[in-house]
């Protein structure tokens, strides 16, 4: 990208492979840690870091929660994840099963490897005055209740996430300088001896289901606004769709964004954008699940605009025929079988309507 972009020192940070995909695709087929207790286990969940009406994930100060997906501990059947205990980070190793292993007694925990992780006094310090909130396949969230910006996206210790983190970083400013809706964050970022690790922003609030799927018409102008100004967003879902104190819808988690036309950095997962070019099939593609998923009702903007071209479908079955008008079943690129209703319009071709 042709801006100036902050001085960069990632050396000296532990190296790990990241084996899941997105924050989505990860968290969505991770277990959650066995109870011990009579309640039923909560399953993990993308990143969903503001909350209405508290904090969710929050622990008691000798609770341990996982902060981390398991990641491959080097060897066929080993594990690793980082915990927070105490307001404190450390690290576990196990066998056997991804799934994360119980840590009501930590840390004193039957075959599993408990090293504490080092961190210098100002990170160390943001620790103990911030609580977990949740988790994703590059950061983690905490919250603090001091201060302007009381959430903290922080990355891990790995190049990719902290790549990843200061990459999110520039694209905020950019979108900020543009007034597109984002939340509002510190200008100032968060470093770990000098390296940009993280930054501190404002509170946002959940989109609940109703609100999915009631909204989807700011959603769609939101997103639409964000490629208009020449941007793409790279991980555009759901988890990723939140609001303000004003009810503002505010997508959330730039990692992946980047300008339209332009080349993708070289450290991006290659399965991010196929062709190694910021553009807007990926989003497109997702608002056409999403809407999908909800069952949001389609008019002809997004038939337009946000749903695989009429073109590309499979006719599967006639429904009925009115020359010239004919109503056939069909099938689009994702699966989802759909009627469109087919105007005959001579030797000029088709058109058509969902």
């Amino acid at each position: 990208m042709a801006r100036t972009k902050r001085q960069r020192h990632a050396q000296g940070k532990l190296a790990q492979t990241n084996r899941l995909r997105s924050s989505n695709q990860q968290i969505s087929r991770l277990r959650p840690p066995r109870q011990t207790t009579t309640q039923p286990p909560q399953e993990a969940k993308p990143i969903t870091p503001f909350q209405s009406g508290g904090v969710r994930g929050s622990q008691s100060p000798q609770e341990a929660k996982p902060i981390t997906p398991p990641q491959s501990g080097g060897v066929r059947g080993s594990y690793e994840c980082m915990v927070d205990y105490d307001h404190q980070p450390f690290s576990i190793t196990w066998s056997g099963s991804p799934e994360y292993p119980d840590l009501a007694r930590f840390p004193d925990l039957k075959n599993v490897s408990v090293h504490s992780v080092h961190q210098n006094s100002e990170i160390a310090a943001i620790w103990r005055d911030s609580t977990i909130v949740d988790y994703g396949a590059h950061a983690s969230i905490r919250v603090t209740e001091h201060g302007r910006f009381p959430i903290l996206k922080l990355a891990y210790q790995d190049d990719l996430s902290i790549k990843l983190i200061q990459h999110e970083i520039d694209v905020l400013a950019d979108l900020a300088k543009l007034g597109l809706p984002i939340v509002e964050f510190d200008q100032q970022p968060i470093l770990d001896n000098g390296v940009i690790c993280g930054y501190r922003m404002n509170r946002l609030f959940k989109v609940e289901l109703s609100e999915l799927r009631s909204r989807t018409d700011d959603i769609k102008q939101t997103l639409y606004r964000l490629h208009t100004a020449g941007f793409s967003h790279g991980d555009f879902s759901p988890s990723n769709i939140m609001k303000d104190a004003d009810g503002h819808i505010i997508l959330i988690d730039f990692s992946f964004s980047g300008r339209l036309g332009s080349e993708v950095p070289s450290f991006f997962p290659s399965w991010v954008y196929a062709d190694g070019i910021y553009g807007t099939n990926s989003d497109l593609e997702a608002f056409d699940r999403y809407a999908i998923q909800y069952n949001v009702p389609l008019n002809q903007y997004e038939i337009d605009n946000f749903v695989t071209p009429l073109q590309s479908a499979v006719p599967l079955s006639l429904q009925s025929s009115t020359a010239p008008t004919f109503t056939v079943q069909l099938q689009h690129a994702h699966c989802v079988t759909f009627c469109a209703h087919i105007v005959v319009e001579g030797s000029r071709g088709v058109r058509g309507t969902c």
